[in-house]
């Protein structure tokens, strides 16, 4: 019963963070839209720590992906980019 009370807990909070992670990325992109500026949605940041770590991992599989998936924001995030830039 309480395993049951802890997963349902944790989907809940999972689903409200996702909410909340949306809902500031939709009016982020309406501001973005409403300055008049050009602006680029990409899935990460490429300073973030989870990329840095995880990059020598991700940056050959993000590169063998069909281009029409990753031409947009790919050439954003050349490899080790965020190592090249703290040094």
């Amino acid at each position: 019963m309480l395993s049951a009370l802890v997963v349902i807990v944790a989907i809940a909070f999972s689903s409200f963070c996702s909410y909340l992670k949306s809902r500031s990325l939709f009016h982020n992109i309406a501001e973005a839209k409403s300055s008049g500026f050009p602006y680029l949605v990409i899935p990460f940041s490429p300073f973030a720590l989870p990329w840095t770590l995880a990059q020598p991992l991700l940056a050959p599989l993000l590169n063998s992906l069909p281009s029409s998936w990753t031409q947009p924001w790919l050439s954003y995030f050349p490899c080790r980019l965020s190592i090249r830039r703290v040094h």
